[in-house]
């Protein structure tokens, strides 16, 4: 018979619509709820206490006194206020609650769902993946130094009229690069080609930078590890007596896989008397979630520190906080944007900041750093859209110091990636001097990855060629080296 339990409250840990409520954030701020009176992408649930059916299409689950399903941990169908999966913007349905997610496109999930394994502890031992590959398993969450598990924000499926997701040419789409690999790769060759070059009196320079600009980072590492296997001396100490000035700087830095280059990056950073705040901005914003986690590990392996007990000690407050956050490594990473969530998180922000007394910042540090870039231009065009004012100039109204240079580089980059690093290497060179760190740092990081479309945006940005302008700030073998990458 049919048993009605009017009245039957919801599992801990859901939301009276039989959703998982949004965990909230290391900062002790609520999570995002749900659009009113539905889930996130569901059809609208049941009256209040009523058992949650399974998601539309579904098989159905036993009814109530039916024998049980298979064991804890297997696929099971949806019993009393068991939730529907919700699946990433635009993804097909997920499998069953305690099933692990499919990843999605175009990257690794922005992390595990209750029931799946955690992530790799704080700083502890990686496997030893190519770079950008997602990291493995580690410690439970929750034990000292381990991350939130992330759960990113659920997606919607649910299109009011039947309005699909919207396709966006966002910031994740693959670039073209300056540097790749040679074809016809003979690390022996190479480091034969660099000991000639270090051999008797004086260094043939030239014969260095052929080779070294021309290979891509993985190479570059081959061609080390056969020079100390051939030679009995690593190439870098090798370099490194031989070499001097910005010249040295850049050729070492050219032996660094790119997770290394930036872990180093961030130390350079932190290990000195001030901050170098923009430096931790333009090594972290850009990261994938695997790429966060690379970083991470390359930094403990190198320094044998912790990198996110090192920003903590090192930064303070609401910039501190979006740090933190984007070093969790929970961005979603959707190629596509869902229009309805947009508009639901463009009024999030603006309840949060114009339409209060005070900002909530919270807020804007969670929408930023685990929204995808993609939904993050589409937040922006809502924002402008709804409430006649662009979404970087409500950061700019609502915030300040470099919590608000953060937000704000957030959305420049979700809106055009290209231009905001042509502004970054322009301020490299900018006024009295040269941040030659950081110049080295982002030719060599992104000429593997879409330096070509930089310096497309370079030229039409400031109307000068980024070569012309390394060529008049920079000298010597240290600008052909640069020149060498960059063309």
């Amino acid at each position: 018979p049919l048993i009605l339990m009017s009245g039957y409250p919801p599992p801990i840990g859901f939301g009276t619509e039989g959703q998982p409520g949004m965990p909230g954030s290391a900062y002790n701020q609520p999570g995002y709820p749900p659009n009113a009176g539905q889930g996130f992408g569901a059809p609208p649930g049941p009256g209040y206490g009523a058992p949650q059916g399974p998601p539309y299409g579904a098989p159905q689950g036993p009814p109530y006194g039916a024998p049980q399903g298979p064991p804890y941990g297997a696929p099971q169908g949806p019993g009393y206020g068991a939730p529907p999966t919700a699946p990433g913007y635009g993804a097909p349905a997920g499998p069953g609650y305690g099933v692990p997610p499919a990843p999605a496109y175009g990257g690794p999930p922005a992390g595990p769902n209750y029931g799946v394994p955690p992530g790799p502890a704080y700083g502890g031992a990686y496997p030893a993946p190519g770079y950008g590959a997602p990291a493995g398993p580690g410690a439970p969450p929750g034990s000292y130094g381990q991350p939130p598990v992330c759960s990113g924000y659920p997606g919607a499926t649910a299109y009011p009229g039947g309005t699909p997701p919207v396709p966006t040419v966002g910031a994740q789409v693959a670039g073209i690069p300056t540097v790749r690999p040679v074809a016809g790769f003979n690390p022996g060759s190479d480091a034969e080609e660099l000991r000639q070059a270090m051999r008797g009196l004086g260094t043939d320079e030239q014969r260095i930078i052929a080779v070294l600009s021309k290979r891509s980072a993985a190479q570059r590492k081959q061609i080390a590890e056969k020079y100390k296997a051939s030679y009995g001396k690593s190439l870098e100490k090798a370099l490194k007596s031989e070499l001097s000035g910005k010249f040295e700087d850049v050729v070492l830095a050219s032996l660094m896989d790119p997770a290394e280059l930036q872990a180093k990056a961030c130390l350079d950073a932190i290990d000195r008397l001030g901050t170098k705040e923009m430096t931790l901005i333009q090594v972290l914003l850009p990261a994938t979630n695997a790429e966060v986690a690379r970083i991470r590990e390359a930094y403990s392996r190198m320094f044998k520190r912790n990198l996110e007990k090192d920003i903590m000690g090192d930064t303070s407050g609401d910039f501190e906080r979006v740090l933190v956050a984007m070093l969790q490594g929970c961005r979603e990473e959707t190629m596509v944007a869902n229009p309805q969530q947009a508009a639901a998180d463009a009024d999030a922000l603006y309840n949060a900041g114009e339409k209060r007394l005070g900002t909530d910042e919270g807020t804007f540090t969670r929408v930023l750093t685990q929204r995808s870039f993609v939904q993050i231009r589409e937040i922006a065009r809502c924002y402008q859209q709804k409430y006649g004012k662009t979404l970087q100039k409500a950061i700019e109204k609502e915030t300040s110091g470099y919590f608000e240079k953060t937000l704000v580089a957030i959305v420049k980059y979700a809106e055009n990636k290209n231009e905001l690093f042509a502004t970054w290497l322009y301020e490299t060179m900018a006024g009295a001097g040269t941040r030659d760190t950081d110049l080295i740092r982002l030719v060599l990081v992104r000429s593997e990855l879409d330096l070509e479309d930089i310096k497309r945006a370079y030229e039409a940005k400031y109307k000068k060629t980024l070569a012309r302008a390394i060529e008049g700030d920079t000298s010597g073998d240290y600008k052909r080296m640069l020149l060498a990458i960059v063309n």
